[in-house]
């Protein structure tokens, strides 16, 4: 099935904009990478609390001292509510530091290759060139020698979509960088879906000038459409980005962060269960894509699939007739051919069934 629809819209949103259109069909749509609370579990709600004034630019006080105390007691960290900024969601987060980074001189973003092309477009959209490396981000530290004062990192960790997670020497070859004030920018969105046995964690310290880490409540907490997100870094940064956003925005919504401060308190266990059982049900029935051994990612709340099929987004675009919408190559940057997303934090019927129909699907894409 092509789907025919002029534009610049991404194929992601040609093929839900395509379902829209035709609701009598009973799509199964594995887009997302946000684990699904259980039902009945989901985070009570709260008092409305009406917006008739302005927050503080920086945040909420109430969620700046949970969003410390969250960092301090996951990481064994020393960050202070004056360390934190709040924003209306990571990925407004990570275009403020982008912007930020520019207007301080930086020309050059270093990423791990393939990253969210929403970050990649952010990062151009700020002014930055984006450079992809391969492997492991602690081998592109030797790089900054020859672009001293022109390069910063960005680093996704667990990374979307492939669930690496930190590893020791990644963490020490970035804290040597954050230190001597590179710019490192740290995307933890995923860091409460850490799997490995003794998992590493990097977040905000005063001594570490560089860093800047990105967080938000959309993948942690399972709540994307609240749009809270913050920045750690040192007091400083915190105060230079307040003023940006300060203009920008003014302030995140009042009643999102009285939410947020509650939520962040409370434990999102049954959101981390249902990721967990995801991932065994996922490692039971992968199979059925005719895959023998598949190795689970460290970290995050998907699986990236090499379905080794070449035009994977015309192949994606066929499981449309299958009542079936996901997430392809395309939606990374740079796109490599084969890959689709497959999202873990779902009930396991829906993993099943999500299984079978790219089996179908893979096995008359193989006869056509």
């Amino acid at each position: 099935m092509t789907i025919t629809m002029s534009g610049v819209l991404s194929a992601l949103q040609r093929r839900l904009i395509f379902a829209e259109k035709n609701p009598d069909i009973d799509w199964l749509n594995l887009v997302e990478n946000v684990p699904q609370w259980p039902a009945g579990e989901v985070p009570a709600g709260i008092v409305h609390v009406p917006g008739t004034s302005y927050e503080a630019s920086a945040g909420n006080e109430a969620l700046l001292a949970a969003i410390a105390d969250r960092e301090n007691s996951l990481h064994d960290a020393s960050v202070s509510p004056s360390m934190v900024l709040v924003t209306c969601g990571a990925m407004h987060g990570l275009g403020l530091v982008f912007r930020q980074l520019r207007a301080q001189g930086l020309c050059e973003i270093l990423v791990e290759s393939p990253i969210f092309r929403g970050v990649y477009d952010a990062a151009v959209a700020a002014g930055l060139t984006v450079t992809t490396m391969d492997g492991a981000a602690v081998k592109g530290v030797a790089n900054f020698s020859a672009r001293s004062g022109q390069s910063g990192l960005y680093l996704n960790r667990p990374a979307n979509p492939h669930g690496a997670v930190l590893s020791e020497e990644e963490k020490q070859g970035l804290v040597d960088l954050a230190a001597a004030g590179v710019p490192v920018v740290l995307d933890a969105t995923y860091d409460g879906f850490n799997y490995r046995e003794n998992p590493v964690h990097l977040t905000a310290d005063a001594a570490l000038p560089g860093l800047y880490v990105v967080n938000s409540l959309s993948k942690n907490y399972g709540l994307p459409g609240e749009r809270i997100g913050w920045i750690l870094s040192t007091p400083r940064n915190v105060a230079v980005l307040t003023a940006q956003l300060e203009w920008e925005t003014v302030c995140v919504g009042r009643a999102a962060q009285a939410f947020a401060a509650q939520v962040i308190r409370s434990h999102p266990a049954p959101l981390r269960e249902r990721v967990r059982r995801g991932r065994e049900s996922f490692a039971q029935q992968v199979h059925l894509l005719g895959i023998d051994e598949y190795r689970l990612p460290e970290g995050g709340t998907q699986a990236w699939l090499d379905l080794g099929i070449t035009h994977v987004e015309d192949f994606a675009d066929g499981l449309l007739r299958h009542g079936l919408i996901v997430t392809s190559s395309s939606n990374y940057y740079p796109s490599a051919d084969g890959f689709i997303r497959f999202p873990l934090g779902v009930d396991d019927d829906v993993i099943i069934r999500g299984l079978e129909a790219i089996s179908i699907a893979k096995k008359e894409w193989q006869h056509r």
